[in-house]
């Protein structure tokens, strides 16, 4: 069973105030949401949803709460001193060196003749899976996806995964 919630950190789009620390899982907030003190406008933005998005379709993916068994502290450290992110599958893999030629790539190949069979439909879905969930959470907030474009990819690899049932 698949439940989403609202901590208590949804904020209206017209919304002006400014928000200080504590504002959400530390696990699941973007790099500039760990600020100690965070614009609403950069928040609300839409990049702030689309980097928790990339790590709640990670946890779904692996089944395993992003950065184990890490606190908040540890956490702070891996993201924003170390870049780094929740694990992913071996099989996928790693972004473009370029970001900005990454967003037309990876959904490049969405197209049902990369996939014959089923071994080769689930290879194919884990790979652009993989690309898609590490281009929504790059370190700048401006060279991720919007949710239109995460939409569109999810339903194109969907479209995939049916043809093969």
């Amino acid at each position: 069973t698949c439940k989403l919630a609202d901590f208590g950190t949804a904020r209206n789009l017209t919304e002006t105030h400014s928000i200080t620390g504590n504002v959400g899982t530390v696990a699941y907030l973007p790099p500039e949401g760990m600020a100690d003190k965070v614009d609403a406008a950069t928040q609300m933005g839409g990049a702030w949803d689309i980097y928790s998005c990339a790590v709640t379709l990670c946890a779904i993916w692996t089944q395993k709460l992003p950065f184990g068994e890490l606190r908040d502290e540890p956490i702070y450290t891996a993201v924003l001193v170390h870049d780094k992110r929740p694990d992913m599958p071996a099989t996928t893999p790693k972004p473009s060196t370029d970001s900005a030629s990454g967003m037309t790539e990876k959904t490049a190949l969405l197209t049902s003749e990369a996939a014959a069979d089923t071994a080769a439909t689930t290879s194919f879905v884990g790979e652009q899976l993989g690309q898609l969930v590490r281009s929504m959470w790059v370190r700048d907030p401006q060279q991720r996806p919007t949710a239109t474009h995460v939409i569109e990819c999810l339903r194109k690899l969907l479209d995939v995964l049916q043809q093969q049932t």
